[in-house]
């Protein structure tokens, strides 16, 4: 389609163009307006090695003595804090908002034992909530998988990084009016087109039926020439108000004048 002529449409059709762009940008602000904003919060909680464990593989220092195992038991408890059951467990405590739980590979070759929680929902009080909740069901879960350890043996969880204050999302509140926006603005450029289109189409096909309808008038005029009957040829009709057009006529009528005359005169 020729972008020119596309645009000569819309300023031709520039009444319907304006009200399609009037209606998309207030259909995008209203959407904007009634969509609910969505808040997101996090944790990240590490694991520690024991202090025996410490001494041994990082002279005392735990963050020194990682280990796969420690990355193993991460992955476990991620698995089972956001498993159906604990999820349950924990809406039927109050804890309602959406969370995911993830293992963070900080370094591709050598994963560490960090755990992020991440939550998001429609009220801040309700995320903020959860994200608590969570975060102590994590402990807990850890806890009992080492309910047989010797303490001086057991990990421990620590909170290394977190966002308890619920923020809110601005790209899930941007991408259903950008949509909104990008379907509007699409219409408003594909009606009018499609508009003008249908008005041509019914004025070509209107001329077209004006000209076969002018055409099968013109055959059906009748000859302005008739056949004489007594010479075969043909001969326009006679005029308003009387007189013998036809030769061959005016000598039958010659004929019978005179055979009356010398009938007559014999």
């Amino acid at each position: 389609m020729d972008r020119s002529s596309s645009f000569s449409v819309l300023w031709h059709r520039k009444g319907l163009t304006l009200v399609l762009l009037i209606l998309t940008l207030l259909g995008a602000a209203g959407a904007g307006a009634k969509l609910p904003w969505t808040y997101n919060a996090s944790i990240t909680e590490d694991l520690l090695n024991s202090k025996q464990s410490s001494a041994t593989l990082g002279g005392g220092n735990p963050y020194l003595s990682f280990d796969s195992a420690m990355v193993d038991m991460a992955n476990l408890l991620a698995i089972k804090v956001a498993n159906d059951a604990n999820t349950l467990a924990l809406q039927q405590e109050g804890y309602t908002a959406s969370f995911q739980a993830q293992v963070l590979a900080e370094n591709p070759e050598t994963e560490e034992p960090f755990i992020q929680i991440s939550v998001k929902g429609r009220h801040k009080e309700v995320v903020a909530r959860t994200l608590q909740g969570v975060s102590a069901s994590l402990s807990a879960l850890l806890a009992q998988a080492q309910a047989g350890v010797p303490a001086r043996s057991r990990l421990s969880v620590q909170t290394i990084a977190e966002v308890s204050t619920p923020v809110p999302s601005l790209s899930a509140k941007i991408k259903p009016v950008a949509g909104l926006l990008a379907v509007g603005m699409v219409l408003t450029f594909l009606i009018p087109q499609g508009v003008e289109g249908s008005v041509t189409r019914r004025q070509r096909i209107r001329a077209e039926q004006e000209v076969t309808v002018t055409a099968d008038d013109r055959q059906q005029m009748p000859d302005p020439q008739v056949e004489d009957d007594f010479l075969g040829e043909r001969v326009s009709p006679m005029r308003q108000g009387g007189g013998v057009q036809s030769p061959s006529e005016y000598g039958v009528l010659g004929l019978d004048v005179l055979g009356l005359d010398q009938g007559r005169y014999s």
